[in-house]
Parts: C-alpha cells; structure tokens; sequence
C-alpha cells in the first residue's frame, strides 16, 4: 500500500463523524447480488484479461506514486503538485535498490504452506496464525514527547516523501522507536484514532511486525469503530482471525458509501471471514458485492472467486504483493507465484521468515531478503538461521549454507574452532552483500567469548562484529587485548568504536594516529575518506590535519542522493526547534531511499548534525558507523 494512499484508507474510515462510517438505511445486499450473479459467472470462467492497473483494497494503487496535490510541503513544487517517486522505485523497475538473491528458481510453485481443511464444501479453515515475528522494541525507548505538536497529516505527508523502509541499520531502528513510542502527535488528529492508523500501516509496510502486534494488544489504541476497522484489518494479516471477524460483522452493518474504498475493503474482509468459516454462499456474495464496486483484478478477489466457483483463478502476475494478499491465497489455496518473495513487501517477507511450516530454504531466502531491505534486524535473522534445524546439513543452497555456519557457531564451545566458524560467517556474509547484517548477528553469537591471547588473531573480525552489534565495551576489550602488539596493526579500529558509541569513556579521538597512517598511505579511497571527514565532522571531532589533507587531495565527490530544494533547511529548522519525529522523518528523507551508502555527502553531514542536536547521539553515531563500516580498513583481507 502506498503511504500516500494511507490517507485514503485513513480518512476514509477515520474522517467519518462519531461512527465508524455513515450507516445506509436502505442498503440490501441481496438487491445488489442478483444485478452482479450473471455477469460475474461469465468474467470468472472467461480468460483473464490483462492485468490492468486497478485499486488494491484501501482504493490505492500500489504500481504507481501519485503526485502529493498541492506540492511538497517543504518548498518542493512544480506547479500542479510534486511528482513523488515511489518509495520501491519507479514504476516497472525491480521493486528494491537492492542486490537480493533471485530464489525463483530454488521456489516450487507449492513449497510454501497452505493452510490445513478445505475451503470449498463448506469445509472450514482453520487460520493459522503465523509464528513470532521478531522482538518490539519496547514502546519506543527514548521517544517520550517525540511526536510534539505535529499532526497527523503533517506525518503522512513527510512519511510519503521518506524511502520506505529507510535502508539503513540505524535509521531502521529510529523508524520503529519513533512509530512505537507512547506519545501521540499534538497536532490535529493526533487523538481520535488517525494516528493509531498510521503507526500500525507504518509498522506493518516496512516488516515491524513484533511492534505492530504489540500496539494491536494495546487498548489504549481505542475500541471505538474506527480503530476496530484498522485493527481488524492487522490482525487478519498475522492470522488472528477470531475477534478481527466479529467486529468486521458488525462494522458491515453501517457501510460506507458505494464508491468509498473503505466500504470495498470492509467486503473483501468479510468474504475472506466466511472463508475461514467455511460459508461458501457467503464468500460468493462478497466477491460479487466487491466487483460491483470496480475490483476486478486483485489478490482477494481472485481467491474469493476462485472459493466461489470451485476453480483456481490466475492472480495477477506483477506488482507486490502484501501480508494480506497472502492470507487470501492461503484461505483459497492458490498456488503461490514462483516469484512470491521477490514480489513481497517487507512485511510478507518478515512473516514468511517467522513461518516455522514455510520450507527451511524459503525461511531463510525470506529472511535474508528482509534483512537487506532493513525489515528485520540481527535478532529475527539469527531466529530464522536456528529455525532451519536439520535442512542445514550438506546444503547447498548458500542461504542455508550461512545458517549451517551460525549453527555451528552457537553450537561450538571450543574457542579456536568458534573463532574460525565466526570469520567464515563474517565472511560469507560479505560475499552475499550482507556485511553488516551478519556481522550483527556473529556480534551477538559471540558477546560471551573471552577475548584471551590464544585466539588474539581474531581481534579484528571481533571488534567488527562486536561494533555491528552494538556491544561496544565487548570490542574495546579486544582492542585493548592487542594494543600492545605492534604487528596487530588494529588500533584504528578504536576510531570506529568511538565513532560509535555515545558511551564512550574516555577522550574522544583515541586511535586517530592510526586512522591517520592509514588515510596517508592509501588505506581509505577517494570517496571513502571524504566520507569518513564528513562523518567525523557531523560528530565535532578535532579532525586531525594530516587526515583533512588526505581528504582534500581526493576529488570533492557530487555523487549520491541529494534531496529536492527545501528539505535540509526544513531539517535544520527541526532540529533546531528539538522536534524529534520531524527531525527524523526528514533525516530519513535527507539520507534517501539508497541508504546511506547512496547519500550525498551533504546530507549525510546534515543528518547527523540534526539527529544530534534533538538529543538522539546513540541514532547519530550508529548512522556514522553504518556510513564508514563497510570501507573501514581490514589487515585481515577477504
């Protein structure tokens, strides 16, 4: 779903006065379903047509951006309303900026679970609910106040703007504090429910599907109609069927208006609950209702056709593909396209990831996919890596090959042979253009591993995995374990460390004599080095001249994504008046959809300097590691 449409979906169910939707008193149902029954026996049974761009379920469609009417709301404008890009790339191009393995191949059409029953017959389904879905972050730590007088649609017009999910370690995890955090917006709207919406469709998109969860157990969300639409709708998605059911019956009776899209997804949502109850006659009746309202080529209305007839339909064969998209074929039993993860949305990956009847190699293809796009952090990753159990041995699939090695990692107790399992995971990790990712979940396997003279060649791949986990104290230790052997030649890794943590004991700068050896002698190239300067700089560190000289001598690079006029001001101005989730929406923004490694380095610099200065250093720093880790220099190469 666009996040521009959200407000669609949004206003639609929550811009109605006091009840969910205005009731029609002379709405029938049956009226409606005796006009559509011929037609619609003849549009199933005849060839598809092609697949024409039409609404998904909240009226959005999801293969196009639309332009924000009445321009950018912070300076960009072209005079008819700015032409937003869309946040998974321009229209038919790959749906990620990223190098995600083709698994296509590797997929049967009927690898991934099904649910268990028959819809057809009569026969109930019994939904089940997929598996855990990682850890929420805990009510957003730290962002008490955060939202302060900005309103709701305020947030969804800088939400549209941001890449989502924000390609970044760092800003992946501000993004899910930020949208978890107790605190609602003091702008208008912030209190009737427009903002409960937007916090669990911003969670759900970008794969925070443990922080979803979370909100949806929360009653202080509301029980009111509005909020019981929206959280019906989640809770379908994640399989918890029961209650989200029972309260889409009762919204049904007072629907919106024919043409809203709300009242089209309301219909498509009460034929997949006559699904799952096994009710055939009913599930005919809400795919009749739903073509009556202009769907014809979706997810939902292919599986409640397909329910209806008793023949598998064709779904449509481009554009992504939802959590809730995938519920629909399950209830309906549809073969899932050899494509599917390559099609998915980061919160269908999450969910596939988790799905303890999905295929071990599909776990992990899913996981790892996610875990590129930011979706999923080390935690969930290593989950679905130890979820791969027996399907790891003599694999030859390099997904569950990386599995295997973190299996072994977390089994071993000798350390030499742990040391060596960690760096071929290190390795691996590399190779498959998840550095980081892997690097995180190696940093968390071997937190208890004491650093001891025996295994001291394996400082440096310790303090970078140590570094990509956060577990700063950890990685000073093996720093100092050296910092006496010459021929270790890491201390410039402290400069890293410190970069990093906003705990950082002592005076700032240790290691920068290493870090500048290594700058004059060529270590860091051209663009790297500008980086590291840039990083430096946002932090206020006393950069050494011999490191700016070097700096200097490299061409000033103009590469990178540079945002539209008006946004870094607008972020300067956040920061300045401490507004923190303006602050960050726009930083996200300033960084661009290629991450941080695709910023110009101007936004960079400016991302930094706001992050700071509304009092998230731990976010600052973590975005400078993430921006010099990949290129920082390794004595041991790969």
């Amino acid at each position: 779903m666009s996040m521009t449409r959200i407000a669609a979906l949004s206003i639609a169910l929550l811009a109605a006065p006091s009840g969910v939707v205005q009731a029609q008193e002379a709405w029938n149902p049956f009226a409606e379903r005796d006009a559509a029954r011929a037609a619609k026996r003849q549009q199933a049974r005849a060839a598809p047509s092609d697949n024409s761009r039409l609404p998904s379920m909240d009226g959005a469609d999801r293969r196009s951006w639309e332009p924000q009417q009445g321009g950018d709301p912070y300076g960009r404008s072209n005079g008819g309303g700015a032409q937003v890009p869309a946040p998974y790339g321009p229209q038919g191009a790959a749906p990620y900026a990223t190098s995600a393995p083709r698994v296509s191949d590797t997929i049967e059409r009927e690898a991934l679970p099904v649910l268990d029953g028959g819809a057809r017959g009569g026969d109930r389904v019994d939904a089940r609910p997929m598996g855990p879905v990682g850890r929420p972050v805990g009510r957003g730590a730290g962002m008490s106040g955060a939202w302060g007088n900005i309103g709701v649609k305020e947030a969804m017009a800088l939400v549209s703007h941001a890449g989502i999910p924000p390609q970044s370690m760092a800003l992946s995890r501000l993004w899910r504090r930020l949208w978890s955090a107790d605190a609602a917006p003091g702008g208008p709207g912030g209190g009737n429910g427009d903002f409960a919406a937007l916090r669990l469709e911003a969670l759900f998109r970008t794969g925070a599907l443990a922080d979803a969860t979370a909100i949806l157990a929360d009653r202080a969300v509301g029980e009111g109609p509005k909020q019981k639409a929206f959280k019906a709708r989640y809770a379908i998605a994640l399989g918890q069927t029961k209650d989200a059911c029972a309260d889409i019956r009762t919204l049904l009776r007072s629907l919106p208006s024919k043409g809203d899209p709300a009242r089209t997804e309301l219909l498509l949502l009460s034929g997949y609950c006559a699904a799952v109850d096994g009710k055939r006659e009913a599930t005919e009746l809400a795919a009749d209702l739903a073509r009556a309202e202009g769907v014809s080529d979706s997810v939902p209305l292919a599986a409640l056709t397909s329910i209806a007839i008793g023949a598998p339909q064709r779904v449509p064969s481009e554009g992504r593909l939802t959590l809730l998209d995938y519920r629909f074929m399950q209830v309906a039993k549809l073969p899932f396209p050899k494509n599917i993860l390559e099609r998915a949305e980061p919160g269908l990956l999450t969910a596939i990831a988790a799905d303890t009847a999905a295929p071990a190699h599909v776990r992990i293809a899913a996981a790892e996919m996610a875990a590129k796009r930011w979706a999923i952090d080390a935690t969930a990753l290593a989950e679905a890596y130890r979820g791969a159990g027996d399907a790891v041995r003599g694999a030859g699939n390099d997904g569950l090959q990386r599995a295997g090695l973190f299996v072994a990692l977390e089994a071993e107790r000798t350390p030499m042979r742990r040391t060596r399992t960690a760096r071929a995971l290190l390795d691996a990790g590399h190779h498959a253009g998840l550095g980081l990712q892997v690097a995180a979940v190696v940093g968390h396997a071997i937190a208890d591993l004491a650093p001891v003279q025996e295994i001291s060649w394996f400082a440096e791949s310790a303090i970078e995995a140590l570094v990509a986990s956060g577990d700063y104290g950890r990685a000073r230790d093996w720093a100092d374990l050296v910092s006496r052997d010459r021929s270790a030649d890491i201390e410039h890794w402290l400069v890293l460390i410190d970069i990093a943590d906003p705990a950082w004991p002592g005076p700032r700068g240790t290691g920068f004599a290493a870090a500048e050896r290594l700058a004059v002698q060529g270590q860091w190239k051209g663009d790297d080095l500008n980086r590291l300067a840039t990083a430096l700089d946002a932090l206020n560190y006393q950069i050494p001249i011999p490191l700016w000289e070097a700096a200097s001598r490299s061409p000033q690079p103009t590469a990178g994504h540079l945002p539209e006029t008006g946004v870094l001001s607008a972020l300067q101005a956040a920061a300045k008046a401490k507004d923190v989730a303006r602050t960050a929406l726009l930083a996200m923004r300033a960084i661009g959809p290629n991450g941080v490694a695709g910023a110009h380095m101007i936004a960079l610099g400016d991302a930094i300097r706001a992050l700071r200065q509304v009092g998230l250093e731990g976010d600052a720093r973590r975005l400078a590691m993430e921006a010099t880790f990949a290129a920082w220099p390794r004595m041991v190469r790969r």
